[in-house]
């Protein structure tokens, strides 16, 4: 209640989702998961929670109204890491599994009266701090031009899968709201737990961090620091093997993963808004480019977008795909059509998604109004639309390309998460003033999707719409 609110061009935003950042949790279902909120109703202690070479910690943050300082948490940190260094039991692992093994596991795990304690402790806690262990390997690509695409190629695959399963993958607790992983080297990543809030919420908390992070406490700091309990698990033969199914279930997961980052310094934002368009919309007519100059068809393209002008307000989808982009598209390979023609096309396909982006974030896009008559139908019993078996429906539900604009203000910061589809990218990207930094994830798995050739066919597009537009 005591933040200011979010505004788009002056219009306050709904701002329920933050009392979910430390104070909700997800809970394993039988058939569904469900959200553990936490309130004066059901108060949250003010904990937080330690993950170091598999091991979980408490610790109290707050006593008396006493707040632990900066220096306090170092030395926290500092006790924990030179007092601790045996490997846990790898019980966060679970947390990444299939949702129903996770659940039986969570069933039988929480019969033993400590394991629940444990678990209601990690579920009661502010956030799960993740303090990595492992040794950093550079990634291995052929995508490096620069140093910032070295480091965010090495650190990106690095926070995402924790060095793998003989890494950090078990130093995690996936039903967390909000991690936050700490490299040994230094690197700083969060992992958001995504289903009852999205990552604008997330992103003003980092914003809000990196611009007090170092500066000077305005309380003393106390005489003693607050203890630390190590959570220790009675794990059963069964759980034990549970553990190692989702140790394998992790690593297959981990070894089908391409992470390529594109740091593009041609140009950045200015330069776009010089040439009187939006950086967003110009950025998702250079994804799909890219895409239909390597695979030669448009394709399903996603963008989420903010629906929080409306109360309770979540997202609604921007169909980059369009008629207007589509004829880009085509243009952008024939040698028939004139670099004027090009442009003309360029800055219309533009212009449509801008306008998309608008109504969509009005409420005015159809996607979440068809989804939410699909679920209103299965939870009552009732025949499911013909639309929804319809196989064009299918079609634009399968969303190749799914995107994600993530403007961090830090010069070598970017976003990474999956795709959402075998056979897709998964695509984030920081639109900054002189340049973009784009991630771009594929499935090993799939032979038609490379991440390493939509990086090349990126880099392409970028450099042929500047010669467009300037000639």
């Amino acid at each position: 209640h005591t933040l200011l609110p979010d505004k788009v061009a002056g219009r306050p935003l709904c701002m329920e989702q933050y009392k979910y950042i430390f104070g909700a949790y997800r809970v394993p279902g039988e058939k569904v998961d469900s959200c553990q909120v936490f309130s004066t109703e059901n108060p949250q202690p003010p904990n937080l929670i330690v993950a170091y070479k598999n091991q979980f910690f408490s610790v109290d943050l707050i006593k008396d109204d006493q707040y632990a300082t900066q220096e306090d948490v170092y030395q926290i940190f500092k006790e924990i890491t030179e007092k601790y260094n045996e490997t846990g039991k790898d019980v966060g692992i679970l947390t990444s599994t299939n949702r129903d093994l996770w659940y039986q596991t969570y069933t039988e795990l929480t019969k033993d009266q400590t394991n629940a304690s444990n678990i209601e402790k990690i579920a009661k806690g502010l956030l799960v701090l993740a303090l990595d262990s492992h040794e950093v390997v550079e990634a291995d690509t052929d995508a490096n031009d620069n140093d910032i695409e070295k480091q965010l190629n090495t650190v990106c695959k690095d926070i995402l899968i924790g060095g793998g399963v003989n890494g950090d993958a078990g130093n995690r607790w996936y039903d967390k709201r909000l991690q936050i992983m700490v490299g040994n080297q230094g690197s700083v990543g969060v992992i958001g737990e995504h289903s009852n809030i999205d990552g604008t919420t997330v992103l003003r908390m980092c914003q809000t961090v990196s611009q007090f992070a170092g500066t000077p406490d305005d309380y003393q700091r106390s005489q003693e620091l607050p203890p630390i309990h190590k959570l220790e698990w009675n794990l059963s033969n069964s759980v034990e093997s549970r553990i190692e199914q989702a140790k394998e279930h992790a690593a297959t997961i981990i070894n089908n993963i391409s992470i390529t980052i594109l740091n593009w310094e041609g140009y950045g934002k200015e330069y776009v808004k010089s040439q009187r368009m939006s950086p967003d919309s110009f950025l998702q007519m250079i994804i799909q480019t890219a895409y239909y100059l390597l695979h030669g068809e448009n394709a399903s393209q996603y963008e989420s977008g903010a629906t929080k002008l409306y109360l309770h307000g979540r997202t609604e989808t921007i169909r980059s795909t369009s008629v207007e982009s589509a004829a880009f598209c085509k243009a952008f390979l024939s040698d028939g059509v004139s670099n004027d023609e090009k442009k003309m096309l360029f800055k219309k396909a533009v212009e449509g998604h801008k306008n998309y982006a608008l109504q969509a974030s009005m409420g005015q896009g159809w996607d979440r109004h068809l989804f939410g008559m699909k679920v209103w139908a299965l939870e009552n019993g009732m025949a499911i639309p013909e639309i929804f078996n319809d196989p064009s429906y299918n079609t634009l539900s399968q969303f190749k390309i799914s995107t994600s604009q993530v403007t961090l203000s830090s010069p070598a910061s970017v976003a990474c998460f999956a795709p959402v589809v075998e056979d897709g990218y998964g695509i984030s990207y920081n639109i900054k003033s002189d340049n973009f930094i784009i991630s771009v994830t594929s499935f090993d798995s799939c032979s038609k999707t490379n991440a390493l050739k939509f990086y090349k066919s990126l880099k392409q597009v970028f450099h042929d719409i500047k010669v467009i537009l300037e000639s």
